[in-house]
């Protein structure tokens, strides 16, 4: 046995534990080959990503996020996808080619930087490994998430402090590099702000850092949060900032595509084997005092990401990457404590194969595992033909389904339903029927579809829609209503 392990240790663990940057360009390969056949499957396409596709292109043909368009997306998130759309239009072949680069980059970027602070006790490319295996807990955390962008700040951010705990001379320049990359994750994902107070217990545990740096590391944290303010200012819509952005943090009515049932099976393997990898890690005496800091930050980062997930999150599966450069961290550390290769080899092998496993079974529905799991809100549907008559129209959907979008184009501001439906049920208040109003009347779509049954008070309100509109189709979840002959 020890010898079919030395002879195979290429294809398996061993051949990452060697300190050659050149790993990464295979961990890329592994990830590739691995998502192959997801690559393969045609119209595959999750909710979320459909709401990024939509909202980039009305942020690429010039509407400005939260006011021409009601939406909770942080801006910096907003406006990539708008860059995304200019270049590449509805392409979601371009939206997963970016998301494996980027996640391929946060996981070289994790594992340089490990190594830059001697965080293990010999150099290798196994965390980078180990991020990238964490990357099949579901299909969708390597997607061009809000939160998968924003995780490469956070990194920026955690790298800072590293040198921060590091440095024999304290130094401003790090507080402000690791509040300023927090400030632009935040930018990307709000709830990212969770790790605000983990870096600042991580400096009161660990550093000797003097008040007036904690100061500093609020105010870049906050600076790029006022340059939003001061933009919007500027164009004259900090309410709907205000609505929209700020007041998300305060909302928990998260649509959740994912039930507890199917997340509990996503994620029990890597939530098993991590609590295993944090305990060994911090019971192994082999570590000097810096790398016991430094697992002690990850700990409490790791820590403040469960809270942050738990209020904040849609409960998706790309909203799982709060976790993973922490869990890649540890992960490695568990696996590097084994001093046999033998056990090494086999701790990988049962790991891997076993999330590998979860992640095939669910997404294609094999094994039985269907029977436990449910992606049926999570997964768009375009196979059917009820949305088809809107291939080229312009479409208002009053309700949570995104699937007309797929066909039609969006119009209106009216996107985030969660936050649009608070002025469709106060049609008493004369700001919010002369808005709805003028948006209708100003871009006039095609067809609406009525997933509410709002239609009926809207044309009570407004006389001019029933002119202008009439029931065309009663379905089993909404009515649609077409422009009138």
């Amino acid at each position: 046995m020890q010898i079919l392990f030395h002879s195979t240790n290429i294809l398996l663990l061993n051949y990452f534990r060697i300190n050659d940057p050149y790993r990464l360009v295979i961990i890329l390969i592994l990830v590739v080959l691995l998502r192959l056949p997801l690559f393969l499957t045609p119209d595959i396409i999750t909710y979320s990503e459909l709401k990024w596709m939509v909202l980039g292109q009305k942020v690429a043909e010039g509407g400005l996020i939260y006011f021409d368009i009601i939406d909770d997306t942080a801006p910096l998130a907003a406006w990539v996808y708008g860059i995304i759309h200019f270049i590449f239009g509805r392409s979601i072949q371009a939206y997963s080619v970016l998301a494996v680069l980027l996640f391929i980059v946060q996981a070289g970027y994790l594992n340089l930087f490990l190594l830059r602070f001697k965080a293990y006790n010999e150099n290798n490319f196994v965390p980078a490994l180990m991020y990238a295996i964490l990357g099949f807990m579901a299909f969708d955390i390597i997607s061009l998430s809000p939160e998968l962008m924003g995780m490469t700040f956070v990194l920026f951010s955690v790298k800072n402090l590293f040198s921060h705990l590091e440095a024999r001379f304290k130094s401003d320049v790090y507080i402000i590099n690791a509040g300023l990359n927090l400030g632009v994750a935040s930018l990307f994902y709000l709830p990212y702000l969770i790790f605000l107070p983990a870096i600042l217990l991580s400096m009161l545990f660990y550093t000797g850092t003097v008040q007036r740096r904690y100061m500093l590391f609020f105010y870049t944290v906050s600076f790029p949060f006022l340059l939003l303010y001061i933009y919007y200012y500027w164009q004259g819509y900090t309410e709907s900032l205000m609505i929209c952005f700020f007041q998300s943090l305060f909302r928990f009515d998260y649509l959740k595509p994912l039930n507890f049932q199917t997340l509990l099976v996503l994620i029990t393997v890597p939530t098993f084997v991590g609590g295993i990898s944090i305990m060994r890690a911090l019971q192994a005496p082999s570590y000097t005092n810096f790398q016991s800091r430094l697992q002690g930050v990850m700990l409490i980062m790791l820590v403040f990401s469960s809270i942050g997930w738990l209020l904040w999150s849609n409960k998706s599966g790309s909203s799982l990457v709060f976790f993973v450069p922490m869990l890649a961290f540890f992960t490695a550390h568990s696996i590097l404590i084994y001093r046999k290769v033998l056990y090494q080899e086999l701790y990988f092998t049962i790991y891997i194969l076993s999330i590998l496993f979860v992640f095939y079974a669910s997404r294609f529905e094999k094994f039985g595992i269907e029977k436990i799991t449910d992606f049926d809100k999570l997964i768009l549907d375009t196979s059917g033909a009820e949305f088809g008559n809107l291939q080229d129209n312009s479409v208002l959907v009053l309700g949570t389904d995104l699937r007309p979008l797929y066909h039609g184009k969006h119009v209106t501001p009216y996107l985030n339903w969660i936050i649009s439906s608070r002025k469709f049920s106060r049609l008493d208040y004369y700001d919010n029927l002369t808005s709805i109003y003028n948006n209708l009347m100003a871009e006039s779509p095609d067809y609406i579809l009525d997933y509410e049954d709002l239609m009926p008070e809207l044309m009570h309100h407004m006389p001019l829609l029933s002119t202008l509109y009439s029931k065309r189709q009663v379905m089993p979840n909404y009515v649609k209503y077409s422009k009138a002959p």
